[in-house]
């Protein structure tokens, strides 16, 4: 029998490495476990030369590479009769090249202060506009991010509009989108057409009807949005059912979630334990904030609730902010309800 070999793994300081990836450059200490030499690890950075982190409001001197279908980045302010800002626009300057990027993701991360402030427009150089997306922000008053699919082949550049001196949109990850060949079961439509490049999932459309599908039951229970604030910290929801399930599980969305303090969950007086997450990889530039982190978008949460916690009638769900958590907003909140007693037809085997 062959002796396994022992790794004594220590840690130290490495190096540091600074990547442009935004307008600023953004410096990464990295600990490394030490290892024999003849395992020694090497830290090999992910070349993004067809995408770019974009930020609008850089410290002087600080610049960043461009990829190079994008030829510049330009503020331009519009002014008000008095000299101040009226509304500010970010152009990105493309290059036509339709056989790299007929089409490009246009991530926005913006403070969502006023309803519908953002829009994004494309333009050919002759004044024609081609492209115009829906008014961009909800008045949350929240850090957040929006996602974009434009079609690039003949557009000249994209301007991205907000009111006053443009402060409150800080940036944009922009990537060059190619499509590829996925399968699906039939019976059933694709979670996503899109793969995002930091696998952060998109987000769930709750339906206006019930769905049964093999002894489970899908239920909307309130598909708006609900703010948590210190000043007012719960959100109730009720919902009737004719019959308790065996199991449940509880599915919602959260904006500007701390991974560290997840909303606390109680149904009927009976708490739940902390949500599980489905956090995008780290390096979405999505994750804002130090020491705390918190993230810029809808990241999807569940928790399971036994089925001894419902009861025939009337339900409530309490949704908390945790104490000293900041402001959130919960959206899309559903419950999957399994029955273990549904007819069920399993085809005979002759």
């Amino acid at each position: 029998m062959r002796t396994p070999r022992t790794r004594h793994l220590q840690t130290a300081l490495r190096g540091a490495v600074t990547m442009a990836t935004s307008l600023s450059a953004i410096g990464l200490a990295l600990i490394l476990p030490l290892a024999p030499a003849s395992h020694a690890q090497e830290l090999r950075v992910h070349p993004t030369p067809f995408s770019v982190m974009l930020d609008f409001h850089p410290e002087p001197g600080q610049r960043t590479g461009l990829p190079l279908w994008m030829e510049a980045v330009q503020q331009i302010p519009e002014l008000a009769p008095d000299g101040s800002p009226q509304k500010t626009r970010f152009r990105l300057r493309l290059l036509r090249m339709p056989d790299l990027n007929p089409e490009v993701q246009l991530r926005l991360f913006f403070d969502d202060v006023a309803e519908g402030a953002l829009v994004v427009t494309g333009w050919t150089e002759t004044g024609q506009e081609v492209y115009r997306s829906k008014p961009i922000g909800a008045g949350l008053r929240l850090p957040s991010s929006e996602t974009l699919f434009i079609p690039v082949a003949g557009t000249d550049y994209l301007d991205i509009e907000t009111p006053g001196d443009g402060s409150s949109v800080r940036g944009a990850f922009v990537s060059t989108l190619r499509r590829f060949e996925g399968r699906h079961a039939l019976d059933f439509d694709p979670e996503s057409v899109f793969s995002d490049p930091f696998q952060n999932r998109a987000g769930r459309t709750p339906s206006e009807n019930d769905s049964f599908l093999f002894g489970r039951v899908r239920a909307t229970i309130d598909a708006a949005m609900a703010p948590l604030t210190p000043q007012a910290p719960q959100a109730v929801f009720e919902f009737d059912l004719e019959k308790p399930p065996k199991l449940a599980v509880l599915h919602f969305e959260v904006l500007q979630l701390s991974p560290l303090s997840p909303p606390i969950l109680a149904v009927n007086q009976n708490k739940l334990p902390n949500p599980g997450m489905q956090l995008p990889d780290l390096a979405d530039p999505g994750y804002q904030g130090s020491p705390h982190f918190q993230y810029s978008g809808w990241i999807h949460c569940q928790a399971p609730v036994l089925g001894s916690a419902l009861r025939p009638g009337r339900n409530q769900i309490l949704v908390e902010l945790p104490k000293g958590a900041a402001s959130l907003v919960i959206r899309s909140l559903e419950m999957d309800l399994k029955y273990s007693d549904a007819p069920l037809r399993y085809p005979r085997i002759p």
